[in-house]
Order: C-alpha cells, then structure tokens, then sequence
C-alpha cells in the first residue's frame, strides 16, 4: 500500500524547493506578527512619548555606543565584535506611563508582568543594570539645586540625578523590528 501511495504522489519540485518556499512564508509571516503585536504596540507607545515630550533622553531612556556591556542577571560581560548601539530603558517610570495611557484611551494593553516576560524573552534584550544614574527631569525641565561653596560662599546651581534600574537593549534591532525613533535630532541637514 504505501509502495502504490509513493508512486501517485508526484510533485514536480523537490524538497530542497519546498522548504525555502516554505522558510520564507514564515519569515514573512513573522514579520507580519511582529508588526502587529503587543510588542510592537508598546514599542510605538514610547516612541509616541518621546514624539509628544512624555519622556527625555537622559531621564528615561539614553542610547549609547558600547561595545560590551555587563548585566546584573548575566555572569559574564558581553563583548561585541563591533560597537553597537544600546538602549538603556528606564522601565518602572515608562511602564507607569504605560498604563496610564491605556486608561486614557480606553485601550487594554498588557499587563506589566506579560510585559517584563515579553521584554526579557524578545531578541534585542540582554539584561539588565542595577543602578543607573540619570537626569531628574519634571515636566520637560531639567531639575537643578542650589548648592553654597564653602570656600567663597558663592551659590552655584548642580544638576540633580537619581538612581534607578533599566533595561538593555539592542536599538538598532528593537528600530529595524518596530520601526522606532529615540533619537534626538540636532541638525536639520538629513531633513528633506
């Protein structure tokens, strides 16, 4: 029986055929997922707050040049063959303005913890920092405190800072995956 089933099925392309048809079906159909996910969605939510001044480069998120860098959940530090572009994402205070944002356009976004395991398992994330040092920033205005100098009694103004866990992540990927802009522009000669 299975001798008379090999000889009526006759395809005329071989396996080799097949399976990159059928490779690049899922990697489009990936793609296609990606874009519309709850990753995705959330990855447009920050570039949102970024667009609309809700969060600031060097408060809540920075993106750096590195070519390795050291998690507290990873034994080992990463080195990179070549530098790459990592985003250092201050999560508790965007995660706040996440969920704020759902109630106010009366959208349910996934929860925090469904969040976190999405983050921590998408393929641009490598860890997380402990303490990160960033720029104390309260509606859109870097906060400063008056400090006296005790040698000529002169009032000078410092910056204020504070500490904070975020998590890492590859941007170039997280841009190219989710079409996201974090970056500040400071010249206009790329603009058409």
């Amino acid at each position: 029986a299975s001798h008379a089933l090999r000889d009526v099925i006759q395809l005329p392309f071989d396996y080799n055929e097949i399976r990159s048809i059928v490779i690049e079906g899922v990697k489009a159909q990936n793609r296609e997922t990606k874009s519309n996910n709850e990753l995705a969605n959330f990855w447009n939510i920050v570039s949102y707050f970024r667009q609309e001044g809700k969060i600031w480069n060097g408060c809540d998120y920075r993106i750096d040049m590195e070519d390795r860098l050291k998690c507290s959940n990873r034994n080992n530090e990463m080195v990179f063959p070549q530098t790459k572009r990592i985003l250092y994402l201050r999560y508790s205070r965007i995660f706040q303005l996440y969920k704020m944002h759902g109630r106010q356009v009366n959208e349910v976004l996934i929860p925090p913890q469904s969040l976190v395991y999405y983050l921590e398992n998408s393929p641009a994330y490598f860890g997380k920092k402990k303490s990160w040092r960033y720029k104390v920033i309260i509606n859109g205005i870097e906060q400063t405190e008056e400090r006296r100098d005790s040698t000529n009694g002169f009032v000078k103004y410092v910056k204020k800072y504070g500490f904070d866990q975020v998590m890492c992540f590859d941007y170039d990927m997280l841009k190219e995956s989710y079409d996201i802009n974090l970056e500040d522009t400071t010249s206009y000669d790329n603009i058409p």
